[in-house]
């Protein structure tokens, strides 16, 4: 019976530290939109899927990411209003394993609310869940 608690209990702490991988769908969708409430664009551009263009330097690349975001951010805050907070609803990964949506509720500082933001990823090279910038 001493085993099939410990069985249990050891179960139970590692289905809590699977959940909480920040290797998730989730936890970078949730990182991303921590980045966009704090305003830190660079931390945004680390998230990003961002496939490397010949000839250039990828540091260069998500430095001009990084600029574009900060004014696309402004220009959004004017007609949406900033992000207050956020709540993920769900999470659906593909049956491949490569990518995922990430289903979430995004209220505004305005008062308006967004009860269906999706949030596109799919995982890079090393097998990390990154946000998929692509169409």
């Amino acid at each position: 019976m001493k085993r099939l608690s410990l069985f249990i209990s050891l179960f139970a702490i590692v289905m809590a530290l699977v959940g909480c991988s920040d290797n998730s769908p989730k936890a970078v969708a949730e990182k991303s939109m921590q980045c966009i409430i704090d305003k830190d664009f660079e931390g945004y551009t680390e998230l990003l899927y961002i496939e490397p263009k010949e000839g250039q330097d990828i540091e260069n690349q998500k430095a001009m990411i990084a600029s574009m975001l900060k004014s696309k951010y402004e220009s959004t805050v004017k007609k949406k209003g900033a992000v207050k907070s956020y709540e993920v609803l769900g999470e659906d990964i593909a049956e491949d394993g490569e990518k995922a949506v990430v289903t979430m509720k995004v209220v505004y500082d305005n008062g308006k609310v967004d009860e269906n933001e999706s949030i596109k990823l799919r995982k890079d090279k090393d097998g990390k869940w990154k946000l998929d910038a692509g169409k």
